[in-house]
């Protein structure tokens, strides 16, 4: 963290509102994990219409499609550096946001609901 501590804008806790007003603000997200679940964070990133750009691993070519979207997906760090340098030269970036619709709360309550009324108490 030292070496970015000038680059470093905002960390640690922040309140809903700030947190999404951050991803607005953002343009670009270039993904290296080497360990995540999930990834609810590059799923909001997304959501808010940040152009992504993650490894082909764990369990992002299964959530975001790989075999429909490889440009956003990069196998060597010299793939991420070339796509990570068209991201940050291309002013009309596509959305991917289609692709996290599935997850949004308005269309997953329905499943939500479901499983709980099945529940027996």
């Amino acid at each position: 963290m030292d070496y970015f501590k000038d680059d470093i804008l905002i960390t640690g806790f922040m309140t809903k509102e700030t947190y999404s007003s951050w991803l607005q603000a953002s343009d670009i997200l270039p993904v290296t994990s080497y360990h995540d679940f999930f990834g609810i964070s590059v799923m909001e990133a997304i959501y808010m219409d940040t152009y992504p750009l993650l490894p082909n691993r764990l369990t992002y070519p299964d959530l975001y499609d790989i075999k429909s979207h490889p440009e956003i997906f990069y196998e060597t760090y010299e793939e991420f550096v070339i796509k990570l340098r068209q991201a940050i030269t291309t002013k009309n970036r596509k959305s991917y946001r289609h692709m996290c619709l599935a997850y949004d709360w308005d269309t997953i309550i329905k499943t939500y609901d479901a499983c709980f009324e099945k529940v027996e108490l």
